[in-house]
């Protein structure tokens, strides 16, 4: 710091408040860096987290395909539905980490948007005529956890499974 003008000579009370203005402005820059640092840290790790939702939905997906294709040379349908079952929750696993893909917040994901996906992966999965299910829901918007929404999400699955195969029976 360069400093001029001054009518008279400088001394030491100068130098004090000098050394204060540039010990304050140090400190300001570090902090800057240090913030810059941890936002830089943050986004890293916000993208290696969607990546990891993303990979393991796509995982679950595979899982899902590699059943599918040795259901298909099963002949016995109680074993085919056991694939089906196992398939559909692989599925209800796999849209929690869709949703949190999707999110912006990462940790929660909202508790409508993934009972409504629950919903239509159970509809679309289901063997009963289009049009003869229809589900009336009423649930809030509100943020959960991963830890809440997984067991969450096969409860419904389960619910949704159960009442579509024993509420109609021989697809009436």
């Amino acid at each position: 710091v360069g400093v001029s003008n001054k009518a008279d000579d400088y001394d030491e009370t100068d130098v004090r408040q000098l050394t204060l203005l540039m010990d304050g402005m140090l400190r300001i820059i570090e902090r800057k860096k240090a913030e810059d640092s941890l936002r830089d840290s943050l986004a890293e790790k916000e993208v290696i987290l969607k990546e990891l939702y993303h990979r393991t939905k796509n995982n679950m997906q595979v899982i899902c395909s590699m059943l599918n294709l040795r259901a298909a040379d099963i002949r016995d349908a109680a074993t085919q539905e056991i694939y089906r079952d196992i398939q559909s929750k692989i599925q209800t696993m796999a849209l929690v980490h869709q949703k949190l893909y999707d999110s912006q917040e990462l940790s929660n994901l909202n508790l409508k948007e993934y009972a409504e996906g629950i919903v239509d992966l159970m509809l679309s999965n289901n063997e009963l005529s289009p049009g003869v299910v229809k589900i009336h829901q009423s649930v809030d918007a509100i943020p959960i956890s991963i830890d809440t929404a997984m067991p969450l999400g096969l409860v419904l699955n389960e619910l949704i499974a159960n009442s579509m195969k024993h509420a109609f029976p021989d697809n009436r």
